[in-house]
């Protein structure tokens, strides 16, 4: 049996991010395999790449509007689905310096699905091309997409 490590959008309140990473997680125990969804997800990284007036906009956003029309309960709610189906690793990274320096241990490492590599989400974070994945493991893209037209 493979140990298998996912890394997604899985802290995402979006229920389809969720229920891919689900869905993928089921999908490989079905085939026999141990699986984790690395538990990574740096809070900061979209604020640092936004101009001043998009992180006003971002924060406005995220921290007011958006609660107001969608409420603390579609928080709640993903995060009780997250606690109770999701098989999250042991070590929860915070940071892209921590997971390059400290990476999860599998025998092999799954970045997708969807949009992982949409520069507009991810802000150019290395981590979901699996640039962390030690030398000599498998690097394997499930559904991965950009999500974007033209990249530059």
């Amino acid at each position: 049996m493979a140990s298998v490590g996912t890394i997604t959008f899985h802290r995402s309140t979006n229920y389809g991010a969720i229920l891919q990473a689900y869905a993928l997680q089921q999908a490989l125990m079905a085939m026999g395999h141990s699986t984790e969804i690395i538990d990574y997800d740096d809070p900061r990284r979209a604020l640092d790449s936004f101009s001043c007036f998009r992180r006003v906009r971002h924060v406005a956003w995220h921290g007011i509007i958006k609660k107001m029309l969608v409420g603390n309960e579609r928080q709640r709610k993903t995060e009780q689905f997250r606690q109770k189906y999701l098989r999250l690793s042991a070590s929860r990274y915070s940071d892209i310096n921590t997971l390059h320096s400290n990476p999860p241990l599998y025998d092999a490492y799954i970045t997708g699905s969807d949009q992982v590599w949409n520069p507009r989400i991810h802000h150019n974070d290395s981590s979901y091309f699996l640039t962390f994945v030690p030398e000599g493991k498998k690097r394997i893209s499930y559904a991965a997409s950009f999500g974007v037209s033209a990249i530059g």
